[in-house]
C-alpha cells in the first residue's frame, strides 16, 4: 500500500508489515497552532502563506527555500518531534479536535458496552498514570513467566502464536490480506520481521554512526531485560546473544528496495509446501495455537528467510530464544507501562530520530485509542469536525483529477493502444474512499476494562487479530478501510485498485474550502494526484483493474516505461539530503513516480477548473505561481538531523525539499510560471526530463 506520508524512525519496526509502505511521522506538540502553524492569536490564512517566503533567493534555482525559507529559519522543532511541518501542523489540530471529541463524551454517559463507552474507558485506562507506576512490571509478569516456563521448540511455537495474536512481532508476521493474484480472495500471509532496529541493514553498516547505534541497542536491550526482573550481570550477556540472533534473522531477511517487487514477494504454496521449507517447524501446530486450524494455503513472501528460521530454531539454544520472547515482548509493552519502562525506550527511539521529550500521555494516549478503536472515536469525530457537504467537495476534487488523468491516459503517445485499453479500464475502476466510511466497524466483541492499560491493548490486538484471521478463505470486503477517519495520511491499494482520504487529511491548508483554486490544486490536488498515480507507478502498474498481479502491458510498452523509470532513479541518486547521504532512487522510485506525475495532473486539473475564470492575481502571484507555491509550503519540514540520517536509509519517500524540487524541475509549466532562464538550476532541458505520466 502506497501513502503520501512518512513514518516515525522511532516506531518499532514490527508495526511494519510488509504490505504496507510508509506512513505519517510520529505526532504530538504542546505549542497551539492555526490552520498554518503560526502561534494562535495570528490571523487566520487561506492557501499559501507570504510569512513563510525568503524572496532574497531565485525561485528559478532554490524554490523549497524560495517558499519556505523565512519559516525554516525560525521554525523551533518542538523537543517530542522528530521533524516540523505541515502534516505535522494538521496532525496537532486533528489531536485537539480528538481530544474534544472524547470530551463530548463523558465517562458516566456513555451507555455501558456501547462503541462510545468502550473509547472513553480504553482512554480512561490509558490515562491513569497512577496505576501505571504503581503497577511497575506487574502487568507483564504473567507472560514473562510463560516464556520462562518454555522447555523445547512445542512451547516456543505456541508462544510465539500467543504474541502474534496478542500483537507483538518475534520473529516474523503473520496477516491476512487479498491474494495478489485472486484479489477477491483473502489469503494468509506470512513475512519476515522480528528486528528491532528499523532495517536489516542497522545490523550491517560498518560507519561510525551504525556501529554506536548497535552498541546503544545491546545496552537498551539490557537495560530493559533488568526492569523485567533479569539480573544486570545476565542481562548483559542475554542482550549479546539476543543481538546474535537478530542479526542473523537480518542476514535472511530482504531488504526494502528488492521487497519492492511485487512479484518476488509472491510465493503462494500449501501447508505441505510451507513445512518443507521449516524442518523441525510445526506450522499445523502454530495455526491451531493461532486459532485457524484448517489453514491450508499461504503466500510465503520470503521463503529464504524461514528456512533460515528453522535452521536457527534447529541450532540456536532455547535459552536464548527464551531471552528473545521475554525482550521482544517487554519492549512491545514498554510505552504502555510504567515511566521507568517509557523512558528506557524512548532513550532509544530518541537515538534514532533525535527527539528530546516523551509526548504529553494524553496525546499518546489519544494516538493509541485511534489505532485500537479508530472508527468508533472515528464517528465521533466526523460528526463534529467533518460535513457531508465538505466530503462532496472533497469527491468532486478527485473526480476532477480522474478526468484530467483519462485525458491524459488517452494522449500518452508512447503507448500503444492495447496498453492504453487496460490502464483506462483501470482507471475507471478506481474505487475512491473519502473522508470516512460508509459503514462503522462493529466493536462488540472487543472488551475493555478498568484497569492496567497493557490489558486493554492486548485485548484490542487479540480483537482485531481474530477480526483478521476470520477472514481467511473468505471473500475479500473491498468496502473496508484501511485507515481511521482523523488519519493525516493518504492510501492507494494496489490489491483492490482504491484510494483513500481520510477526514483527517482534508483540512486547512491542504484543503480549505475558502482557498483559491490554485492553492487546493498544489495542495491537497498534488495529493490526490499523488494517490492516483500509485495505481501506474512502478509497482502499481503491475496490477491490473480488479487488483490482481497480471502482466498487461505489452513487451514494448514494458520496455518504454522501465526506460523512462531509470531516468527518475537518476535523478533522485543524485539529491544530498544530509552529510554525504544521497537519496536511493531505486528504494523511492514508487514514490518519486507518484510525485512527478500527481503534480503533473494537479496542474492540469487546475488549469481546467481556471478555464474561463480571470487569472486574478492574489499577494502579486498568479494562479500558476500560487499552485507551486502552495505545493511547496504543504512539503515545509525541518527535521532532526539524526532522524534525517535514518529516514534516507529506510523511508521509501524522498526528504521534503527534494519532494518538491525535482518534480517541478521536470515541469516546463514550472519555469514558464516563474519565467526562469534555461540555465536555471530547477530548469532541466527537454531530453532530460523525467515523464512518464
Amino acid at each position: 500500500m502506497q501513502m503520501i506520508g512518512r513514518r516515525s524512525a522511532a516506531s518499532r519496526p514490527q508495526i511494519l508489515v510488509a504490505l504496507a509502505a510508509l506512513g505519517v511521522a510520529a505526532l504530538g506538540v504542546p505549542l497551539r497552532t492555526n490552520a498554518q502553524g503560526d502561534p494562535q492569536g495570528a490571523p487566520a490564512r487561506h492557501g499559501i502563506n507570504p510569512a513563510y517566503f525568503d524572496t532574497t533567493c531565485a525561485a528559478c534555482n532554490q524554490f523549497y527555500q524560495y517558499a519556505n525559507g523565512t519559516w525554516l529559519k525560525t521554525v523551533t522543532i518542538p523537543p517530542d518531534y522528530a521533524e516540523w511541518g505541515a502534516f505535522d501542523v494538521i496532525y496537532e489540530h486533528s489531536l485537539v479536535a480528538l481530544r474534544a471529541a472524547l470530551d463530548s463524551l463523558p465517562r458516566s454517559n456513555p451507555q455501558p458496552g456501547t462503541p462510545e463507552w468502550k473509547v472513553v474507558h480504553f482512554y480512561a485506562s490509558c490515562m491513569d498514570s497512577t496505576r501505571a507506576e504503581s503497577d511497575g512490571s506487574a502487568p507483564i509478569k504473567p507472560e514473562l513467566s510463560r516464556i520462562d516456563s518454555i522447555t523445547g521448540a512445542p512451547g516456543l511455537l505456541a508462544e510465539i502464536a500467543r504474541l502474534h495474536r496478542m500483537g507483538v512481532g518475534p520473529v516474523f508476521f503473520f496477516f491476512t490480506a487479498p491474494d495478489a493474484k485472486h484479489s477477491n480472495d483473502e489469503i494468509a500471509n506470512l513475512g519476515q520481521g522480528g528486528l528491532g532496529l528499523p532495517d536489516r541493514d542497522y545490523y550491517f553498516r560498518a560507519d561510525s554512526v551504525a556501529e554506536r547505534t548497535r552498541h546503544v541497542y545491546v545496552a537498551h536491550i539490557a537495560r530493559t531485560l533488568v526492569l523485567t526482573g533479569v539480573p544486570a550481570a545476565t542481562a548483559g550477556r542475554e542482550a549479546q546473544r539476543i543481538m546474535a540472533l537478530e542479526t542473523a534473522l537480518a542476514k535472511a531477511s530482504m531488504t526494502i528496495v528488492e521487497q519492492r517487487d511485487p512479484k518476488a514477494v509472491y510465493h503462494k504454496m500449501t501447508a505441505a509446501q510451507l513445512a518443507t521449507l521449516t524442518p523441525g517447524w510445526s506450522w499445523t501446530a502454530y495455526f491451531r495455537d493461532y486459532g485457524r486450524p484448517d489453514i491450508a494455503t499461504i503466500n510465503v513472501r520470503q521463503p529464504k528467510f524461514f528456512t533460515a528460521f528453522a535452521h536457527l530454531l534447529r541450532t540456536t539454544p532455547i535459552a536464548d530464544w527464551k531471552s528473545y520472547l521475554r525482550w521482544q515482548y517487554a519492549a512491545a509493552a514498554a510505552p504502555f507501562l510504567s515511566s521507568a519502562f517509557l523512558t528506557e525506550n524512548f532513550n532509544m527511539s530518541s537515538v534514532l530520530d533525535g527527539t528530546t521529550e516523551i509526548r504529553p500521555r494524553w496525546k499518546r494516549c489519544l494516538s493509541q485509542t485511534d489505532q485500537q478503536l479508530g472508527e468508533a472515536l472515528g464517528k465521533v469525530y466526523v460528526a463534529r469536525e467533518f460535513s457531508p457537504e465538505a466530503k462532496a467537495k472533497a469527491l468532486t476534487l478527485v473526480q476532477n483529477l480522474e478526468a484530467v488523468l483519462h485525458d491524459d491516459l488517452s494522449t500518452l503517445a508512447w503507448m500503444s493502444e492495447a496498453t492504453r485499453k487496460q490502464a483506462q479500464a483501470k482507471l475507471d475502476a478506481f474505487v475512491n474512499k473519502i473522508a470516512y466510511p460508509d459503514h462503522w466497524r462493529d466493536y462488540t466483541a472487543l472488551t475493555v476494562e478498568d484497569g492496567a492499560f497493557w490489558n486493554n491493548v492486548n485485548a484490542a490486538s487479540e480483537f482485531e487479530a481474530h477480526r483478521q484471521l476470520m477472514k481467511i478463505g473468505g471473500p475479500t470486503d473491498r468496502t473496508e478501510w484501511p485507515m481511521t477517519p482523523p488519519t493525516v495520511n493518504a492510501q492507494y491499494n494496489p490489491f483492490l485498485n482504491d484510494i483513500t482520504f481520510p477526514a483527517g487529511i482534508l483540512q486547512p491548508p491542504f484543503f480549505d474550502p475558502e482557498a483559491d483554486d490554485a492553492s487546493n490544486y498544489g495542495a491537497i490536488g498534488s495529493i490526490i494526484g499523488h494517490e492516483m498515480t500509485h495505481g501506474f507507478d512502478d509497482e502499481g502498474r503491475q496490477f491490473d483493474a480488479q487488483g490482481n498481479l497480471r502482466d498487461w502491458w505489452t513487451p514494448a510498452d514494458a520496455s518504454e516505461y522501465n526506460k523512462r523509470a531509470a531516468i527518475v532513479v537518476d535523478q533522485y541518486n543524485h539529491d544530498l539530503v544530509i552529510d554525504t547521504l544521497h537519496l536511493n532512487g531505486q528504494q523511492t522510485l514508487g514514490e518519486n513516480i507518484a510525485d512527478i506525475g500527481g503534480l503533473r495532473l494537479a496542474y492540469a486539473a487546475m488549469e481546467r477548473a481556471l478555464q474561463g475564470h480571470p487569472h486574478a492575481l492574489i499577494d502579486g502571484f498568479t494562479p500558476e505561481q500560487r499552485f507551486f507555491l502552495a505545493y511547496a509550503q504543504e512539503w515545509s519540514e525541518a527535521d532532526r538531523p539524526a532522524y534525517a540520517r535514518t529516514l534516507v536509509q529506510i523511508d521509501v519517500h524522498s526528504s521534503s525539499r527534494w519532494r518538491v524540487e525535482t518534480p517541478i524541475s521536470n515541469m516546463p509549466e514550472f519555469a514558464q510560471a516563474f519565467h526562469c532562464q534555461a540555465t536555471a538550476t530547477l530548469v532541466r532541458p527537454d531530453s532530460a526530463r523525467a515523464q512518464i505520466w
